[in-house]
């Protein structure tokens, strides 16, 4: 009977796979910079010249200052909120008895397999 070790990883293997995670990063960090910045960058000027379009400066400037501080209370209230804890379905305790399982115990090298060697 072969025995079976765990395949440990070469360098070589481990350069590989590190080589794929940075290109994958790369490419993650074209995409920002290539797509998402400067989509942001247009919805920005986009709503700035909306604001200044419709001249509600300081009706929106107000507006944001009441949403900020909604969601700082949020913040603040979810930290020191408790939740109610859900009671489990299970009962802690185990269905069988361990006074009435038999334990099984297993065989060490020493005391044989129960193979004669004849």
């Amino acid at each position: 009977m072969a025995k079976y070790r765990n395949k440990k990883p070469t360098i070589r293997d481990l350069q590989e796979d590190i080589g794929i995670c940075i290109r994958r990063i790369l490419k993650v960090e074209e995409h920002i910079t290539e797509v998402i910045t400067p989509a942001l960058s247009q919805t920005a000027s986009l709503l700035e010249n909306f604001i200044q379009y419709t001249g509600n400066i300081d009706d929106f400037v107000k507006y944001m200052e009441e949403k900020e501080s909604e969601y700082e209370k949020k913040i603040k209230n979810k930290g020191s909120e408790k939740r109610p804890q859900k009671q489990t379905a299970r009962s802690r305790t185990a269905k069988t008895g361990s006074k009435n399982v038999k334990r099984i115990r297993p065989r060490s090298p020493q005391q044989g397999q129960g193979r004669s060697t004849a």
